[in-house]
């Protein structure tokens, strides 16, 4: 089989590069190792009900995205107020940080220490620059200890299942907002100041779920052949460039050549596959990035609502799942009427006892907490379905960069491959960082040349979730 380009991963990012590449009248084959389009931005069918693999709200700093996709999706493009919290020690606290309820939740004596703490830390880095090795580091520096500990440091550690001091400080300044003591006070004591620097307070949903995005694209992509349940088993190459790809799937084995090749499978399982190998110290590199891996219990509630956010994060270490969302809050069109759902969520590593859970035993392990929370009785729960996802997060520990750039460096000599996405970039970035790599990596194609760095895109050093609304 031969085409213009073959892309490796029908997420978001393979997806974009599809519809990218077919509106510019180029032909592309795609492989997908699952039996649905999406990747981790994909909707699961549950009988009536419908689920996000998470909450995937969409927020983006480029508005041509938005244009983009209410081109695709027309009326089924919606705008969704927001409403996120904080569950800490027994108190629902806003998300994004607003330091009045926060100070209103801690009272005085948790108030004064989150304040002096602050304040302490700051004067400390007006006399000395601060060593920031870590993202303990970074948090600490910006927020002082108290505030740090408080809903950063702990739930950072439960999403990674490392200690912060062991995680780079990379990600908190693309995660995590900076904090300014004067707008602190001026909104403590009802004296004004500017809107804090936050995530938008809303944001646009596809109203039958994130998977319908990637369903239009592949309508639209008449120029694209998409094979799923297919994965690439093998990658020739020769004198720095990639001459063909061997997929397999049930019925058999195909040699795909392309001139182009767009891969968005995650790293370290790429560099498995060429022929002849690459070389021993880049495979060493790439088995010492690792990846955290993502399970989902999705339970159908025989009640109206349950609370009124899209979704909750709970940091506590003893509490098992790490975020809860209901997806009938994004669009009532996910739920059966009169009912709805919930979708707990576990940070874990492949192989460990979380992973190898049933849903019978992550439900027995989260009604109490369900109950004790939001008073969902077990008996209400009439349902659940269990998902897993073995390569969800790139996980930027301290030693990721020096081995992840060995890793980009070596494929790097082949001029025809392109590595994008989250998984692919080993780059934890967002829904529109992905649509963009894949875009842009289209672009590289159609033009001829790598006009465009897509490595680029999520690397800049600025807060992440904040976007265009209108």
């Amino acid at each position: 089989m031969k085409t213009k380009a073959l892309i490796i991963g029908a997420g978001p990012c393979g997806m974009s590069a599809a519809f990218g590449l077919s509106s510019k009248g180029l032909d592309a084959v795609v492989v997908e190792k699952n039996s649905y389009i999406g990747g981790l931005a994909s909707t699961l069918s549950f009988g009536g009900y419908k689920t996000d693999i998470g909450p995937h709200r969409f927020f983006s700093k480029n508005k041509y995205l938005y244009d983009m996709i209410e081109d695709l999706l027309k009326q089924d493009w919606i705008r969704v107020d927001r409403l996120t919290r904080f569950y800490i020690r027994e108190k629902f606290f806003m998300y994004p940080v607003d330091i009045a309820d926060t100070l209103k939740n801690l009272g005085f004596i948790g108030s004064f220490s989150v304040m002096r703490d602050y304040s302490i830390q700051k004067i400390k880095n007006s006399f000395s620059k601060p060593e920031i090795k870590s993202f303990e580091d970074k948090i600490v520096s910006d927020f002082g200890r108290a505030l740090a500990e408080l809903n950063m440091l702990n739930y950072t550690e439960k999403i990674w299942g490392l200690p912060c001091s062991q995680i780079s400080p990379d990600w908190a300044t693309q995660r995590i907002k900076d904090l300014s003591l004067l707008e602190v006070l001026k909104k403590a004591l009802n004296l004004g100041g500017s809107k804090a620097k936050t995530l938008v307070d809303a944001f646009y949903y596809p109203k039958f779920g994130t998977k319908t995005i990637y369903e239009a694209m592949a309508e639209r992509a008449q120029k694209a052949k998409i094979m799923t349940e297919t994965v690439p088993i093998e990658i020739k190459h020769e004198n720095g460039v990639i001459k063909s790809v061997i997929v397999e799937n049930k019925d058999g084995k195909t040699e795909i050549e392309a001139e182009s090749y767009i891969s968005t499978m995650p790293l370290t399982e790429l560099v498995k596959l060429f022929s002849p190998a690459l070389d021993p110290k880049i495979l060493n590199a790439a088995s010492a990035l690792k990846y955290r891996s993502h399970v989902s219990l999705f339970a159908a509630i025989d009640t109206d609502s349950v609370f009124k956010d899209q979704w909750i994060y709970l940091p506590d270490s003893y509490i098992p799942f790490g975020r809860i969302m209901e997806p009938k809050n994004f669009s009532k069109d996910l739920c059966e009427e009169g009912k709805t759902s919930l979708l707990l969520e576990f940070f874990c590593w492949f192989g460990d006892d979380i992973w190898s859970s049933s849903a019978d035993r992550l439900k027995n392990i989260s009604v109490p907490w369900l109950e004790k929370i939001f008073k969902i009785k077990e008996d209400k729960i009439m349902f659940c379905e269990v998902h897993k996802e073995k390569f969800a997060y790139p996980v930027y520990d301290l030693g990721y960069k020096e081995n992840l750039d060995s890793v980009k460096n070596a494929l790097s000599q082949f001029s025809n491959l392109q590595p994008a996405g989250r998984g692919g970039a080993f780059k934890y970035n967002n829904q529109d960082h992905a649509m963009e790599m894949g875009l842009l990596a289209a672009a590289n194609i159609a033009e001829g040349v790598k006009k465009h760095n897509i490595d680029d895109i999520g690397s800049e050093q600025a807060y992440f979730e904040k976007g265009y609304v209108k």
